[in-house]
């Protein structure tokens, strides 16, 4: 699944260079990284991925100095910041009243199709994810969404590769049988 190559030395170099205060070192992390966490936190249903991302990044810059591993175990160290202000952020929405905005604005006859199809996919696909576990969830999301590789799921989520392979399994199983009923045949 993941293209990345196992020890990889550009990672320990960027590593070094962000330990050292260098921005280059900073910048590759981020490059290399930050894709896969806001594809996470949007699917997670945060309000601000991209700032949420932002906060992942800099609450694992704050610790490089005390963290002490390799790829595998950085990227576990995001994914768990991550699962962690996302948390954070559900507790809050939860504790916030709901406002509505009312918008002037008259949609065109017809509205947007694009827009219309993008929002039909992203709502089928949230009531397909509703339908696993959170536990299950949570692997789908972690290997597919955000590319990663059994070993730092199983990382992420405290388990062993085998509790999350089956998890994963299980997942996947849950999604078929959702889904095949609902296949359309020509």
């Amino acid at each position: 699944m993941s293209t990345r190559r196992v020890g990889d030395p550009a990672f320990r170099r960027a590593l070094d260079a962000a330990r050292l205060g260098n921005a280059v070192g900073f910048e590759w992390l981020w490059s290399r990284f930050a894709r896969q966490v806001v594809a996470f936190a949007r699917a997670h249903g945060s309000e601000d991925a991209d700032g949420l991302a932002n906060e992942v990044f800099v609450g694992a810059f704050r610790s490089l100095d005390r963290f002490e591993g390799d790829e595998d175990g950085f990227v576990a160290l995001l994914f768990t910041i991550a699962r962690n202000k996302l948390t954070d952020e559900h507790r809050k929405r939860g504790r916030r009243p709901v406002t509505t905005v009312l918008d002037a604005k008259v949609d065109p006859v017809g509205g947007d199709a694009e827009d219309d199809a993008l929002r039909s996919l992203s709502h089928t696909t949230e009531e397909l994810l509703d339908t696993l576990t959170s536990e299950q969830r949570e692997v789908i999301l972690l290997r597919l969404v955000a590319d990663l590789s059994l070993e730092q799921t199983a990382l992420v989520t405290g388990r062993t590769v085998n509790a999350t392979k089956a998890l994963q399994h299980r997942g996947v199983n849950a999604l078929r049988r959702t889904i095949s009923p609902k296949a359309v045949t020509p």
